[in-house]
């Protein structure tokens, strides 16, 4: 069972980064969602429910702009990303909209769009990050997962593992693990990925990056920040990238039984090849 998990942790990985960084292809008004698989691993649906995983995305998101609320300034995408869910919350709750449903489909593109102009495009007073920033951010996003892979107690090997039950336990684990340690190692200083384990186990910690003037500036008297000078965009931008991944992973599909052969497999193959 432990090298089940590791197996499914380890191809959510893969899709993971195809849903942050993928393009949209979809044809609007139609409801066929299959796509040729580009990867070696099998998508397996039987593990997470993508509609539950944004319900609980969510639930934790509002706790974080609970906590923004406090500071006086939610940045904007936060704020897009929260009214984006309202609208889809609806269709995600409501057990006869099927997943080919063309009206969610639909609003899942819009989404994706919105979500695509804020990491593209600058407006108003939100400056969207730099492509070298959001992909350092989808880098940490795989490396906190795969750091959990590789250490012990693991996060979903040990503490939390995953099964087979349809019961919601392993999307509130997957969307908790994100928010505890990838969030938190995209938008503060660790020097080991390591460090983002350091809170008592189960507990949730979810505060928001101070405004940029009000960062410590490290001193021989101060101790050093445990924010990074960029802490509130990098915030965004993972809200983003993950809020973006789950849309993605939702609004697409591939079969089960679709993988990518590998060329070394095909080596000294004799089958026939047609070029027509």
């Amino acid at each position: 069972m432990t090298c089940l998990i590791l197996i499914t942790v380890r191809l959510e990985v893969v899709f993971d980064v195809l849903g942050m960084l993928g393009r949209t292809i979809s044809v609007e008004g139609y409801c066929y969602r299959f796509l040729p698989n580009p990867t070696i691993f099998r998508w397996d649906r039987r593990w997470f429910k993508t509609k539950r995983l944004l319900l609980v995305f969510k639930e934790h998101l509002s706790r974080l702009n609970g906590v923004y609320a406090k500071t006086g300034d939610t940045p904007e995408p936060l704020l897009a990303i929260a009214s984006a869910l309202e609208h889809l919350s609806p269709q995600l709750e409501n057990p006869s909209v099927k997943d080919y449903s063309p009206a969610l489909l639909a609003s899942l593109r819009r989404i994706i769009t919105t979500m695509d102009r804020y990491l593209k495009h600058s407006s108003g007073g939100w400056e969207s990050p730099s492509e070298a920033l959001v992909l350092d951010v989808a880098s940490i996003h795989v490396a906190s997962l795969v750091t959990d892979l590789s250490r012990r107690p693991s996060w979903f090997v040990d503490l939390f593992p995953l099964r087979r039950a349809d019961d919601g336990v392993n999307e509130h684990t997957y969307i908790t693990f994100l928010f505890q340690h990838s969030r938190r190692a995209a938008v503060e200083i660790y020097g080991d990925l390591n460090g983002s384990y350091d809170l008592p186990i189960g507990e949730l910690k979810v505060e928001a990056p101070p405004p940029v003037t009000d960062l410590a500036v490290e001193t021989d008297e101060l101790p050093p920040p445990t924010w990074r000078s960029d802490a509130r965009l990098r915030d965004a931008t993972w809200c983003l990238l993950v809020f973006r991944m789950l849309c993605w992973l939702q609004l697409h599909d591939f079969h089960r039984d679709d993988i990518m052969i590998p060329r070394s497999t095909t080596y000294g193959s004799r089958m026939p090849v047609y070029i027509v």
